[in-house]
């Protein structure tokens, strides 16, 4: 397909991942193209035989669809199979998994912007990052754009399939975030934004420049920078861009690259905020308004530490880096001191859909704080410092992902009352959505490495205290195997699942 979007614009709140059966005329042409690209991407190398008997298409099919899928790019002769059984040995063929790259982005850390060129197998071939000292609004996108200008210059005699970018907040299936509140965003149509400032970053044009080694200000002659820069900038502005909830996109990443099921799978991410994706039978859930698995602000504490939306004892208290790390509870006591709460009127405009109310009415309960002494509740914004410092530099592939994490306290050996505290408030809350769906996997993404094995273990034991035995049976709850790169893998997976069909 060509053109900006998101997963599951064909179909309000989601669509079918990964394709299991051939297709009926009319649609079968790209069903099936997706049905042998995820043979080959799950099962492979196999033999066209192979293909035709795991697929169901018949071999004539099998072998038109793999002289088109060959001749652009996307699948890979390997030759005879080294066998010892007599007869001619049958030839393989395999995904072509560094015939195409695919540029993604985190934009999840507010602290960062982290960008990674990867494999069609998730493989990193490259990578980049930019401080954003806390920016918000559109110095976020220049930010952004200033990391994907980087990778361009990075992507060699590769194809690029697509953009894939991770972002907090609420955001529509077409890519438009209708809401984030760290970057202060209301209604921002990313994909067309950040094209626009990437075909100025290639031409030079980016405020504050690029990162050292991309594409920045022009020592050319004007008709030399021009010639120069038309190529990229084409291939830029015809490369799709897709965006997708940073949570979303990790649960995404667990069952595209790690094995995970998509029976029942909900993904809870630790960040800045709190979120989880939510995988069932097959679909990634959405909702009608696009904020399914927006669980940090889901009260589970009565009486509990205020909150940044105005109530008090959510999970985002409870549960958050500052609370893991050992330290103090997240927000003071001066919203209650300066008698803002902002519960019922943030009920009613939540459940509307007015997100930019919302926001508005928090920026006005930050100033009123202020203005009475107390701290603003906005989470605290690390310093450019605390993030990876690049030095204008592209970062080895090698380098491992966990050391371009931002700064965060270590884990902390908490406890007991606090671990019994965490295990009950966070059960209190996931346990009915696991038991409304009988999920079977309950998997924490934790960027920062402060989820340890006795929370885990307390969270566990609050389930089992809530739970029926044969709901905790088929239930395991465990750590993303995918680390600090979760993000940018579901990022990569939006791109393969629009672009290709596989998941």
């Amino acid at each position: 397909m060509s053109g900006d979007g998101a997963l599951h614009q064909g179909r309000p709140g989601g669509a079918w991942l990964r394709p299991t059966a051939k297709a009926h005329p009319g649609h079968s042409r790209t069903h099936n193209r997706a049905l042998v690209l995820s043979s080959l991407f799950h099962a492979g190398p196999l033999s066209r035989a192979e293909l035709a008997r795991s697929t169901g298409l018949t071999r004539v099919t099998i072998s038109d669809l793999v002289a088109e899928l060959h001749l652009e790019g996307l699948i890979a002769e390997l030759g005879a199979r080294a066998e010892a059984r007599v007869g001619k040995p049958a030839n393989l063929i395999d995904i072509n998994s560094d015939g195409h790259v695919i540029a993604v982005l985190d934009l999840s850390d507010i602290s960062q912007a982290r960008g990674a060129l990867m494999t069609l197998r998730g493989d990193i071939r490259a990578r980049a990052a930019r401080p954003t000292g806390g920016a918000t609004g559109e110095a976020v996108l220049d930010h952004a754009a200033a990391v994907l200008a980087s990778l361009m210059d990075q992507v060699g005699e590769a194809r690029l399939l697509g953009v894939g970018v991770a972002a907090p907040g609420v955001v529509r299936p077409d890519g438009l975030v209708i809401y984030a509140k760290d970057y202060e965003w209301h209604q921002v149509a990313l994909p067309s934004l950040l094209r626009d400032r990437l075909r100025r970053s290639l031409l030079g044009g980016l405020p504050g420049g690029a990162l050292a080694g991309s594409r920045g200000v022009s020592r050319q002659r004007p008709d030399q920078a021009e010639a120069a820069a038309e190529a990229p900038t084409a291939a830029a502005a015809e490369t799709p861009i897709f965006v997708g909830n940073d949570a979303n996109l990790r649960a995404l990443a667990e069952f595209t690259f790690a094995g995970a099921g998509a029976q029942g799978l909900m993904e809870v991410s630790l960040t800045d905020g709190l979120g989880a994706g939510i995988l069932l039978d097959g679909v990634l859930l959405l909702g009608p308004s696009y904020a399914a698995g927006e669980i940090g602000h889901i009260p589970a504490m009565a009486g509990g530490e205020p909150c940044t939306c105005g109530r008090r004892g959510c999970l985002e208290t409870v549960l958050n880096r500052r609370v893991l790390g050992g330290g103090e509870p997240a927000q003071t006591q001066a919203r209650q001191e300066t008698g803002v709460d902002a519960q019922a009127a943030d009920d009613h405009k939540l459940v509307a859909g007015d997100w930019g109310e919302v926001a508005r009415h928090h920026q006005s309960a930050d100033a009123g704080l202020a203005a009475g002494g107390g701290e603003p509740t906005r989470p605290e914004r690390p310093s450019a410092d605390a993030a990876l410092a690049v030095s204008g530099q592209p970062i080895p592939p090698e380098t491992p992902a966990a050391t371009l994490v931002a700064a965060a306290p270590p884990a902390a050996t908490l406890e007991a009352a606090t671990l019994a505290r965490i295990g009950e408030s966070t059960a209190a809350v996931l346990g009915p959505i696991v038991s409304a769906f009988n999920l079977s996997d309950l998997v924490f993404a934790d960027p920062r490495g402060l989820v340890t094995p006795e929370v885990l273990a307390a969270i566990r034991s609050g389930l089992e205290a809530r739970l029926l035995p044969q709901i905790m049976a088929d239930l395991d709850v465990r750590l993303s195997k995918l680390g600090a790169d979760a993000a940018l893998l579901g990022a990569g997976s939006l791109v393969l699942a629009e672009r290709l069909g596989l998941s």
